[in-house]
């Protein structure tokens, strides 16, 4: 996914003849804690969001769409794999060791774009597993919120590797269990807006069809925003595989209070606005 639009965000020129004076990033342990933690306002869904969509978006990539990710849930794990076509030892690190690092930032059909996703389960947690089949080899990684051996920052390491058939990656994810059903709830309610193919522990979810919506927009009873979605929101967008709220601003409300009006005569439904790809600017939360 085009997560942004570059232009937008460039609000004043400089003239002179200086050279231009670098910006870069801390590398700090602290750091790294602050952008896995407080990115996001509810981690489980981050987790849970995160996960899937870098699942489904594999199988886009691949090609299989019509094979659905396999979801594992009790009350110590929350496992995804997918079978796209995994990620070879040598992008582990790029990919999963670097903030900001994706490979889909020009991608319109895919969810990702900001290089944090992936990164979402240390909002969560300080340890999850990775394995990742690639090319014929099975490799098992463990990431590591705070490594010794890297003085506090986050480690990548590698714990075995195997011949294998297959192809595709797995995420695993302790829980506490008293987590469960949120996690439960969440991973339904991100299958459902996402139109993804998934089975959850043995159990085909079901999906909204939003790709059969002839006119670009859907009218639903579903809690797509979940519980902790401000009350009476019903004007959202959907933009790859994520829902979002709209807001009223200025140049909305007379175009929002139209519709608002609208919906009047529909109670209880929500509008759902699909998106084309590369047209609007998401928060590198997803919240927003």
């Amino acid at each position: 996914m085009e997560v942004s639009q570059p232009n937008d965000h460039v609000t004043h020129a400089v003239i002179g003849g200086g050279k231009t004076i670098d910006f870069g990033i801390s590398d700090s342990a602290e750091f790294f804690d602050i952008l896995s933690k407080t990115l996001y306002t509810d981690q489980i869904l981050a987790v849970v969001r995160e996960v899937l969509c870098n699942a489904w978006d594999a199988h886009i990539a691949a090609g299989c769409t019509d094979k659905p990710i396999q979801i594992t849930l009790d009350s110590e794990h929350f496992m995804v794999e997918d079978f796209g076509f995994g990620i070879r030892h040598e992008l582990i690190g790029p990919i999963y060791g670097v903030y900001g690092a994706s490979t889909k930032k020009n991608d319109g059909l895919q969810t990702g774009g900001f290089g944090l996703g992936c990164k979402a389960p240390f909002a969560y947690t300080d340890h999850f597993e990775v394995i990742s089949s690639h090319a014929g080899m099975r490799t098992i990684y463990n990431m590591s919120k705070s490594n010794a051996v890297a003085k506090g920052k986050p480690g990548i390491i590698p714990i075995a590797s195997f011949p294998s058939t297959e192809s595709g990656l797995r995420v695993k994810v302790p829980i506490q269990g008293k987590d469960w059903r949120r996690f439960q709830n969440d991973i339904e309610r991100i299958v459902s807006n996402g139109e993804m193919n998934a089975v959850l522990n043995t159990k085909a979810l079901p999906f909204i069809p939003f790709s059969k919506a002839p006119h670009g927009y859907v009218l639903t009873t579903e809690e797509v925003m979940g519980p902790s979605a401000r009350h009476g929101q019903r004007i959202l967008l959907r933009y790859g595989n994520v829902i979002y709220p709209i807001e009223s601003n200025d140049e909305l409300d007379k175009s929002f209070s139209s519709v608002l009006d609208v919906l009047k005569r529909f109670d209880g439904y929500t509008l759902i606005l699909q998106a084309p790809s590369h047209s609007i600017s998401v928060t590198p939360s997803r919240e927003a």
